[in-house]
């Protein structure tokens, strides 16, 4: 009893606060999160990091881009591989009980199910392991001002709830 009472306080939590954060559009910020969410978006930074490293290390480089693969890779197998299809908890644009009280940016709704946001899981898991590795404060603060940004579009655009990013960040 207490359990399930619990669980139906965080799920109330996570619904109102998903509500809270999609109902605060605008056209700039709809644009904005939008196209920050695209994986394309970040392929120039992504360029410039692997070149940076290709001046610094050499080939001593490729073994950092086998560790972010290796962490994508994981990160995603992870939340889509395994805990999407076991939980099988509905997107808020995907929920019955919700889906019509969601702004939908650009039609966008994302997959059917999403705990536990991939986005969240690669973002950060990417973030954690390159501040491991170059020891940067400056680094670390501008991948993580990155990956939290990029999970707060996730719950703007309404494909995912606080507790699917919470999930995914502890991946």
């Amino acid at each position: 009893m207490i359990l399930s009472t619990f669980i139906t306080l965080l799920s109330t939590i996570d619904r109102d606060f998903t509500l809270a954060i999609n109902s605060c559009h605008s056209p700039f910020y709809d644009n904005f999160f939008y196209i920050y969410t695209q994986t394309w978006t970040w392929i120039p930074a992504i360029l410039s990091l692997l070149v940076w490293m290709w001046r610094k290390w050499g080939v001593r480089s490729l073994y950092v881009v086998a560790g972010i693969a290796l962490c994508i890779l994981l990160a995603d197998q992870i939340s889509s591989g395994i805990c999407k299809p076991f939980f099988a908890r509905f997107r808020p644009t995907q929920d019955p009980e919700l889906m019509y009280q969601i702004d939908i940016v650009n039609g966008y709704r994302g997959g059917t199910y999403g705990f536990i946001s991939s986005h969240a899981a690669n973002t950060f898991g990417v973030a954690v392991f390159l501040t491991l590795i170059f020891k940067s404060g400056s680094l670390a603060i501008i991948l993580f001002i990155w990956a939290i940004l990029n999970a707060f579009s996730r719950i703007y655009l309404g494909v995912h709830y606080p507790g699917d990013i919470l999930f995914g960040t502890l991946v």
